[in-house]
């Protein structure tokens, strides 16, 4: 699970972080430390402590971390809400392949329908707490209302 706040492990260097976290899935990585760093352009600060990085950098060994641990499903709770629009428009592209790279199912957590457009091609529309609406994404979001109240139109 990757949440908007990084909660990585001060103590450990970034391959640290990815190391536990491999280990927690209890089971062999699906995909190589080494090739989930190059998808995430973490390389070059594996052996850096969290502290020296910045938040988007964070963020993306946050994301890093949560492929290495996921097992049967990535959820991604918010995990872009504090990156800047350029940073947040990569980090999408690469969340949008996510699922093929790492044969897991990925549940991402937004409360922005431009994001749930680029990243996924099904959804779940949640209203006062209550599923409103499943399908595909554009028209649970049209049918939930989600589009016209942000002026998205994409």
């Amino acid at each position: 699970m990757v949440f908007q706040d990084h909660r990585l492990f001060p103590h450990l260097t970034v391959r640290g972080n990815l190391t536990l976290a491999e280990k927690w899935g209890g089971r062999k990585a699906r995909v190589a430390l080494e090739d989930v760093a190059r998808f995430f352009e973490i390389t070059p600060f594996l052996d850096r402590k969290p502290g020296t990085l910045s938040g988007g950098e964070s963020q993306r060994v946050s994301l890093a971390r949560g492929v290495m641990a996921a097992d049967s499903l990535l959820i991604l709770d918010e995990a872009l809400a504090s990156l800047d629009p350029p940073r947040k428009a990569r980090l999408l592209e690469q969340i949008a392949a996510l699922p093929t790279l790492i044969d897991v199912p990925v549940l991402m957590i937004t409360h922005s329908p431009a994001e749930a457009l680029r990243v996924s091609e099904k959804a779940i529309g949640l209203s006062k707490g209550q599923i409103a609406a499943t399908g595909d994404t554009r028209s649970v979001l049209e049918s939930c209302g989600f589009l016209k109240e942000e002026g998205n139109h994409a």
